[in-house]
């Protein structure tokens, strides 16, 4: 008999859940931890073995839907005269289960350390015995939410059963580019780029970082514009060439990437910093008339005085009103020869607490002014961006980095 696709994608989900508890860092884990796996494998057992019954035809007595109460019915269409593997460690942990939720006490930990490699195991033995398959060797990608996704895995993976790796390469990172796009909850995520500090941020996802940057390392950048067209670029002088398409690589990609999907998709979205530059920009308006605006220019006489820059003349470039403003990027500048240029001897040096600004507009770089001179303010750009979701930004107070 067939099965179900209501039945596939509930063993998955089962699975799904396993594999988040299977292995444990700590033989000791916390009780926090510990609680957390004996109700994430219970729930799994339970979700399984209702799956299996469904399957099978049979089911528990009118609204005795609970875990233990699904054995003997498996067990009576079955085999008769066995019980259902591991119907006595099920029933330990239904016991553990009920002590914590309603009674407030906890196990001990080195006894149930093990909780989700065990469910686990049993769980596959029962998909082998009544499916004739392991939980291992179910189809994971009919968890795929996605369409687009679901059709560029299957792609990826008849690409490999013919031997077309490269191609398959291109599916998965089309694949994975969807994704990446789709997600409410990472930003910034390029396919073909492998980032350490990407795989730390997937970490807490559960996916394994060094899967991750090794995928990243076999797939090609793919990136997707506006009307939904892949650019598809291998790198050919890093990993982007034949000794790389192999079957091997193909089969480690298409299991990783549908890992990492599966662990992202349904993502809960989070909010991202924006960066400052996005938003705003620096104002300077002048606080008296006749405020200075110049730049350097070289003025040197051969090769090297010009490559070297030993001869530069002090230009104004504008002259400011009171009250007058522009629009730009302002840094403190620690270049005290801006103030009088070098090549000449200058009428007065500088003091060192007479702070110079190095100021850049759109079509004006490292212009200089005194901060003396100038009031700095932080101002919302005017874009449309800011305009549609970031109507009521305040100026703020300039603070020098």
């Amino acid at each position: 008999m067939p099965l179900r696709p209501e039945v596939v994608e509930r063993l998955l989900i089962a699975k799904t859940l396993l594999d988040g508890i299977r292995f444990q860092p700590s033989a000791e884990p916390t009780r926090a931890t510990l609680t957390t796996q004996i109700l994430t494998a219970h729930d799994a057992a339970e979700l399984a073995i209702a799956a299996l019954a469904h399957q099978l035809g049979v089911s528990p007595p009118k609204e005795q839907n609970y875990l233990m109460s699904y054995f003997d019915p498996v067990k009576q269409k079955m085999h008769p005269g066995k019980d259902v593997f591991a119907k006595d460690y099920f029933s330990s942990l239904n016991r553990v289960r009920v002590d914590i939720k309603h009674y407030g006490l906890f196990p001990e930990a080195k006894q149930w350390a093990r909780v989700g490699e065990l469910t686990y195991s049993a769980v596959s033995k029962w998909c082998s015995d009544y499916l004739g398959l392991t939980l291992a060797q179910l189809d994971e990608s009919a968890l795929l939410i996605h369409d687009a996704v679901q059709e560029h895995f299957a792609a990826a993976r008849q690409s490999v059963e013919r031997g077309m790796y490269k191609e398959s390469f291109e599916e998965l990172g089309k694949a994975l580019c969807v994704t990446f796009k789709e997600s409410a909850s990472l930003r910034g995520l390029q396919v073909g780029d492998p980032k350490p500090e990407d795989a730390i941020r997937l970490s807490g996802y559960g996916i394994h970082a060094n899967d991750f940057l090794t995928m990243q390392e076999f797939l090609p950048q793919v990136s997707m514009n506006e009307k939904g067209e892949f650019d598809v670029k291998w790198r050919q002088s890093m990993y982007g060439h034949p000794g790389n398409w192999r079957e091997n690589a193909a089969i480690f990609c298409l299991r990783t990437v549908l890992q990492v999907v599966l662990r992202i998709q349904n993502a809960e979205w989070v909010p991202g910093a924006i960066h400052f530059a996005g938003l705003y920009e620096t104002q300077i308006t002048s606080i008296r008339d006749g405020v200075e605006l110049w730049k350097m220019t070289n003025v040197g006489e051969n090769q090297f005085e010009m490559l070297a820059g030993t001869k530069l003349r002090k230009d104004i470039v504008k002259i400011l009103s009171k009250g007058e403003s522009m629009r730009g990027y302002v840094h403190l500048s620690k270049d005290r020869t801006a103030f009088y240029g070098i090549g000449s001897d200058p009428p007065s040096r500088p003091a060192d607490d007479d702070p110079l600004l190095s100021f850049s507009t759109h079509d004006q770089f490292s212009l200089f002014v005194r901060l003396a001179e100038v009031k700095v303010t932080c101002v919302p750009r005017e874009s449309d961006v800011v305009k549609q979701y970031f109507p009521n930004l305040p100026d703020i107070e300039w603070q020098p980095e």
